[in-house]
Parts: structure tokens; sequence; C-alpha cells
């Protein structure tokens, strides 16, 4: 059984030490031959077993096997001492010459694309692991429809934002790059958990589609750190911690938690996600999140058009493979166009995103001009949105053009209790050390806004200024 074993490759997990996996090869016997394919599963599986114990009873040919557990502790000592580490892969894997995409079927079959070429392969250097959640994807077919058309019936949304969403939901296939957050907001019965779940169903196809967004930051970390793809259901406003998280995990950050049963022992989660959120009300406040997002606002769906659950999903399960090729083989042209790709001069904060995105709508026949465009558009007017409804930024600014000279001066403690009292708002920190915190945070904001905020430590106290650049003209845009 040793022998046997010691012929797999093993591997600790690169994100937690103690999960090993091992990939051995497998053959399966078909109607045009076999064929040889690579499985990966944890070691302590007890499919994994039980295929080692059919292979020991067949050729020792007997009934009973004794006791191999000590076997497996072997191993695992083997293990430790040899401590390779990989990073476990779900759905996605690849670098800047090749992408990945595994259909988590019996077969194990994994798409390979690279500049301009297709090809399915059943063996690679990436470690997939299929969970116990997850789904075999449908395999793709080719179609003479374009990829706006197979799209089109379910995704109600105005033509320049079917642009941008087609373009968006193909770099979301692209792993070795960040991706911005997927921000789906209407009215009641628009069609926002339907988009999202259509999302899902075409890059990770799992038994949980859509959920809630816990209501706990160490649960939140967890989901995140279990789920490449993190879909959240009928959103409510984020809080500050839970918006520091999602903008880490779309960039890539690692993040500490204690580990259980210790006191004082951590355990690194490392975050990397696409991040899609819908709701009624959830326009970002913070600025690092607006930055890192775009919105799908979707149009009202008249009662003629109106489909049953059972109809859009039977046309939409039908379309699949169709849109799936499509997807597929617009990355392949798009890894061809990106690097030589001209932007017209144009940057973004999320860079590596935007590149990718102005390569795929070039890939898509569309003219890079007016796909910058449309991309600028929806993140100034989400950004023109942000302003509106960031309260604390519009009363602190309602308070500067208040004053003479459009400035303020004094103690940190006398400046708080002054704005404050003009608020006239329950909703405003509740003392001068959170008021501090706020304005620190929200100093970039005021900064683009055209405002200065300047604090200065002295002996008795600490001073605060804040003031309008005289070089911008007056704020027109305010929350009443």
């Amino acid at each position: 059984a040793y022998d046997l074993l010691k012929q797999f490759t093993y591997v600790r997990d690169f994100n937690n030490r103690d999960d090993f996996y091992v990939k051995y090869p497998i053959t399966i016997e078909g109607d045009s031959g076999n064929t040889e394919y690579e499985a990966v599963d944890r070691l302590s599986s007890p499919d994994f077993k039980a295929i080692i114990n059919s292979y020991l009873r067949n050729a020792l040919d007997i009934g009973i096997l004794p006791n191999i557990n000590g076997v497996y502790y072997r191993i695992n000592d083997d293990i430790r001492i040899e401590n390779r580490t990989e990073k476990i892969y779900s759905r996605f894997a690849g670098n800047e010459d090749e992408n990945i995409y595994f259909f988590a079927d019996e077969k194990n079959t994994c798409l390979k694309m690279t500049a301009g070429k297709m090809k399915f392969v059943y063996t690679t250097d990436y470690f997939f692991y299929k969970n116990n959640i997850m789904v075999e994807q449908t395999m793709p077919k080719k179609s003479k429809k374009t990829l706006t058309e197979l799209l089109k019936p379910y995704v109600n949304v105005s033509n320049d934002c079917l642009k941008l969403f087609i373009v968006y939901l193909c770099h979301l296939f692209i792993y070795d790059t960040s991706h911005m957050i997927c921000i789906i907001n209407s009215t009641h019965g628009s069609g926002k958990s339907t988009l999202t779940k259509l999302i899902k169903k075409l890059l990770d196809p799992t038994l949980s589609e859509n959920t809630l967004i816990p209501s706990n930051v160490e649960e939140l970390k967890n989901h995140c750190a279990n789920n490449t793809v993190v879909c959240f259901d009928n959103t409510r406003p984020l809080k500050d911690n839970e918006s520091d998280i999602l903008c880490a995990a779309v960039t890539g950050s690692t993040v500490a938690k204690r580990k259980l049963y210790s006191t004082s022992d951590e355990v690194l989660l490392f975050l990397k996600n696409i991040v899609i959120l819908n709701g009624i009300d959830i326009v970002p406040k913070r600025a690092d999140f607006v930055e890192r997002s775009l919105m799908f606002e979707l149009k009202s769906l008249a009662n003629g058009k109106r489909k049953t659950e059972k109809e859009f999903w039977d046309s939409f399960e039908q379309d699949k493979p169709y849109i799936l090729y499509d997807i597929f083989e617009t990355i392949s042209k798009a890894m061809s166009i990106k690097p030589t790709i001209d932007l017209n001069g144009k940057s973004h904060r999320m860079y590596d995103a935007f590149t990718w995105m102005c390569s795929i709508a070039v890939a898509l026949g569309y003219k890079l001009e007016e796909f910058q465009k449309i991309f600028f558009e929806n993140t100034s007017n989400l950004q023109d949105l942000s302003d509106e409804q960031d309260n604390f930024v519009n009363i602190v600014i309602r308070y500067i053009n208040s004053q003479h000279g459009l400035k303020v001066t004094g103690k940190m403690t006398d400046v708080y209790n002054k704005i404050k009292e003009y608020a006239g708002t329950e909703d405003f920190p509740q003392n001068s050390s959170a008021f501090s915190r706020k304005m620190n945070e929200k100093s970039v904001k005021l900064e683009e806004l055209g405002y200065r905020f300047e604090t200065k430590l002295k002996k008795d106290a600490t001073y605060i200024t804040l003031s309008k650049k005289s070089n911008r003209p007056q704020l027109t845009k305010m929350v009443s």
C-alpha cells in the first residue's frame, strides 16, 4: 500500500498547511478508447481511500483488507517533511500566458486558452479540486450568433450598458487579474437576483448560488476565503469593515483570524475574489469601494415581457453552451490583443482590469473609444451617486460653505461640537475622536471635491482647519 501511494503527487494547501492533497492518474474506458486524466482529492477523502482499497483488493485478490491507517500516517509524515505547497484551485487558474477553466466533470476536463488558441486538456500543472458543492459546467458549442445576440434576451439593461456588461462578464473568466466589483441596482421585480444567478451559472455553477451577506465579519472572511465567486443577494448598505474586506478581496489580500481552540495562534486567509452584489439601495459610500466598482441598473420589466422562472431558465440552458463558447473565444482573442493595445492615454485605478476590459472590447468588435466612453460614464455616474449619498461629507461641506471666508479653524473638539450642532442629526459621529477618524477617512473625498482638511498638533490640543480651495468652483450638487 505504501509503495502504491508513494507513486502519486502530494502537496500541502498553500492557504492551509494542514490540508493535504493528492494528484493521481485515472483511466476511463469509452467507446472511442481510453481517456487518461488526473484527479485531485484530499488525502483524507473517503472516496480516495475507497479507490486505493479497491485497487489493493484486486491486486492482492483478497476480499478483506487489513487496517492500513498506519500507511496513511506515514504518507502524512512524508508530506510534512517534503513541505511542498501549492495553491488549490476550484474553477480558474492561469498566468499572463494562459487561462485555464475547469469543467468539474467526470474526466476533469479543462479548457486551456492562450493567445488566439483554445484546447481541451485533461492534465495540467495546476491542482484543480472539485469540492462537494461544485456543479459540472456545460460543454461549450460554437454558434453563428454573436455574444450580444445570445445575451440580450437575458440582460435587462440599455444597449450601452449591455456592451459594458458583456465585456465585464468575459473579464471575470480571466484568472491572473483583479476584477471590478459588480453592483446590480434597481427596483423590486426587475430581475436583480436572476441576473446574479445567471452570472454565477456561467462563471462557476455550484449547489449554492446567491447568499445573504454574513452578519459577522469573521464569517465574511471565511466565506471569501472558501469561495472564488461571492454573490450576495438583497444586499443592505455595507458597513465600513465589510467594505474594507471586500475591497481587499477584489485586489487580493491576506487577512488574519484567531485559530480555533487557541488563545493567540493566528490563521492567515488569502482572499482573492470576484464580488457581485445586488440590492435596491446599495450605492457604496466609501471612495475606495466606489473606485473598484461598476454599477448595472436594470430597467423595469413590462408585464407583457415577463416569463416564468421555468421558461427563462429553460431558454437560458439551451443558449448557455453557445454563450460559453463565445466567451472563451473572446478571451483567447483578447490575449492576443492585450500586449500591444493602445489605451489612447486613458487609465483607471484598477489599471489591470481596465486594460483587460479594453482588450476584450476590441476582441468583441467594439470601437475602443466608444467602450471607454461607456466605461467612464458608468464610473462617473456611480461616483456622483456616492457623493450624493455621503451625508457626512455633505454636512461638512455645507458647514464650510456657511462660514465667512469659506474657512473654519479651531480645536478639534470645538469644531466637532459646532458641526454636530449644525448637522442636527443623530447620524453623525458621537464624539470628537470618532469625528477625527471620519475626517481622516474622508480627506481624499473632500480633496477631490475641492476642500482642504489639515490638522496641527499643539501642546494643549489638536487643531483643525477646514477650507474651500479658491481655485475650484462652488460645489452645486448637494443633498438637502
